[in-house]
Parts: structure tokens; C-alpha cells; sequence
């Protein structure tokens, strides 16, 4: 397995990506990870590895990159208070700004960018990133198959483009985990996408 960080350009400016893949194959299926509200970090890296050894190239991208590219210290237990500024970062961050970032990495990766070809690719997006997963795979269906939405909050909102609504619009299978008891994604929400 073969392991890289690099910066993919986009409209906004240089992403920061961490990207994992096979080594020996000069093709392979891809999968895009979109991180939680805490951003990439080791954990995110670790999936992505392993999905590498199961021969996929696994991509990480840092969508607050037009922010600077923060990372935060998670906070995984229902007493500890998100950091206010990962909270901002998340509301700063709009769907149209990931899907700009989806196409940018598809035609890197179409470009040769990551050293191996691949053609379609797979998202999964977690918590933060369920709704950039979906929006990702309902605006770039000929190159995303399928996405994978975990623990994935705010996916109602009152707009045209919420996510829920994208959910009825999407031509590629989209698949839906949830959290017991998640503030971000109440069982109305769940009602509304199920």
C-alpha cells in the first residue's frame, strides 16, 4: 500500500488531501471520504488505509480548506461541547463548495493526479460529511455510484437544495445510517428521508 499527502487545485484555492491506494495496480475504484465537523486527522486516515488494502484508491479531502484548514479536538461524548470555531467551519462550508471540490478531485484524479487511474468512484461521508456525500453523488452521478451517508446530520433544512431533497432527485443508491438519540438528525428528519 502506498500513502500520499498533496494539494489539489481548485476554484478556491489549494485543497490539502491524504490519499491511500494499492500499490502494483495501475487502476482501481475509488472512494471519497468526507470527514466529520472535526476535519481530517488520523482516524479518517486509517480508513482510508483500509480501504486501500482492499485495492481502492481512498481519498481524504480537507473541505475547510478555504478556511485555512482546521483541524479539531473531537468531541465523541454527549457532555463535550463541540469547539465553537469547528461549528462555524461546518456553517461555513456549503454543499455547492463540496461539490465544487468532488469535481475538482475527479478531474485530478482524471488528470493522473494520484499516480493511478480510476474511473468510478464510491463516497461515504460522516456526520458532517453525510450531507456532502449525498450532494456529491446526486451532482457528479456519472462518476459517483453510490454514497454512504454515516451518522449524518442536518440533512433537513428549510432550502431547495437540502439534502433530503437532493435524496429524491439522486440517480446513484444512497444509504443512510443514524445515531440514537443525535440532536443534528431528530426522528422527524429521519421520517422525512427514510
Amino acid at each position: 500500500m502506498k500513502e500520499i499527502s498533496l494539494e489539489v487545485p481548485t476554484s478556491d484555492g489549494a485543497m490539502p488531501v491524504f490519499a491511500a491506494m494499492p500499490q502494483g495496480v495501475s487502476l482501481a475504484p475509488g472512494v471519497l471520504i468526507y470527514m466529520d465537523v472535526f476535519g481530517p486527522r488520523a482516524e479518517l486516515h486509517e480508513i482510508a488505509r483500509s480501504f486501500a488494502s482492499s485495492g481502492y484508491l481512498a481519498v481524504v479531502p480537507q473541505l475547510f480548506h478555504r478556511l485555512g484548514s482546521p483541524v479539531f479536538a473531537p468531541a465523541n461524548c454527549k457532555d463535550e461541547a463541540v469547539d465553537p470555531a469547528a461549528a462555524h467551519a461546518n456553517e461555513a462550508t456549503s454543499m455547492q463548495m463540496s461539490g465544487a471540490d468532488t469535481a475538482a478531485l475527479i478531474r485530478f484524479a482524471g488528470g493522473g493526479g494520484f499516480g493511478i487511474a480510476t474511473g468510478l468512484w464510491g463516497a461515504i461521508g460522516y456526520c458532517m460529511g453525510g450531507r456532502h456525500a449525498i450532494a456529491s453523488a446526486t451532482e457528479h452521478p456519472r462518476h459517483i455510484r453510490a454514497a454512504l451517508s454515516v451518522h449524518g446530520g442536518r440533512l433537513v433544512d428549510g432550502g431547495d437544495n437540502s439534502p433530503h431533497r437532493m435524496i429524491g432527485r439522486s440517480t446513484v443508491p444512497l444509504f443512510y445510517f443514524f445515531a440514537k438519540d443525535d440532536p443534528t438528525c431528530p426522528p422527524e428528519h429521519r421520517q422525512l428521508i427514510a
